[in-house]
């Protein structure tokens, strides 16, 4: 192969001087691509100073994920390396994709959508109604009804529970007509809605082990809705370490994961 000479070399490197020379703003390089503007319109340049996305929006982001946030006439949408439109530009906002979904704003209401484009939520909801934990977007309307939106694996759970907690351990503590049960991240009920309470805010499931109340006293379940330690206490503690601490006529004791107490509480 024959290599350039030292004038070709810097005849290309004016080149794409001159070419950068006639940008009002450069920004730095990030996964191959720069963002430029010229004449209050921006775009992208490849490090050669090729312009690969044509400068006609009114404002740009990095890409991530090889998808990138633009705006143009006040509507936000993403596009791909190429320049490509692969979510319109129809939004007033967009949030940025985590796992592959992003809540949206369109006409003062939000939704989600994915990186495609769909809708995967309507968007009919206040940008409060969505609360977030480690495996879940929920659905959460003050004196209304909560679903809940599976971040992996994109399902929607329809709006018909009363309250609901965070996931723990793969499963979500979920009330309904005044009872608590359990659903997994597909939303279907593993733990039937018939309980009292399942613990509340913090709760839940703990070393494959949860507690429940009926009829005024606790036991613990398993993950399947078995009863593993029966309805004999008037208060209980998640387990932690093996061991659970739990009352029962006056005393404080701990028990085992197969309900064997084994030593005095403090």
């Amino acid at each position: 192969m024959k290599k350039k000479s030292a004038d070709e070399n810097k005849s290309n490197n004016d080149n794409i001087g001159e070419m950068l020379s006639s940008f009002d703003n450069i920004y730095s390089f990030e996964d191959g691509l720069a963002q430029v503007k010229k004449d209050e319109k921006w775009g992208y340049i490849d490090k050669s100073g090729k312009i690969v996305v044509p400068l006609e929006y009114d404002e740009v982001d990095n890409f991530k994920d090889d998808l990138a946030k633009v705006t143009r006439k006040k509507k936000v949408g993403f596009i791909d390396k190429s320049g490509k439109v692969v979510v319109p530009l129809e939004y007033d906002e967009i949030d940025d994709f985590s796992d592959g979904l992003a809540k949206a704003k369109k006409k003062r209401k939000w939704g989600i959508i994915d990186k495609t484009g769909m809708v995967v939520v309507p968007l009919e909801y206040e940008e409060g109604d969505f609360r977030s934990d480690e495996e879940a977007i929920w659905i959460w309307r003050t004196m209304q009804k909560n679903g809940i939106v599976n971040i992996s694996e994109k399902v929607f759970v329809p709006l018909e529970y009363d309250d609901k907690h965070v996931f723990r351990e793969g499963l979500a503590q979920v009330k309904k007509d005044g009872k608590w049960g359990f659903i997994d991240k597909s939303g279907k009920v593993v733990v039937p809605i018939e309980y009292d309470s399942t613990g509340g805010f913090g709760s839940g499931f703990s070393e494959g082990l949860a507690k429940v109340e009926k009829d005024g006293k606790w036991g613990f379940i398993d993950k399947s809705g078995k009863v593993v330690i029966p309805f004999e206490y008037s208060s209980v503690s998640d387990f932690r370490e093996g061991l659970a601490k739990v009352t029962k006529t006056g005393e404080m004791v701990y028990i085992s994961g197969i309900g064997k107490t084994l030593q005095g509480g403090k």
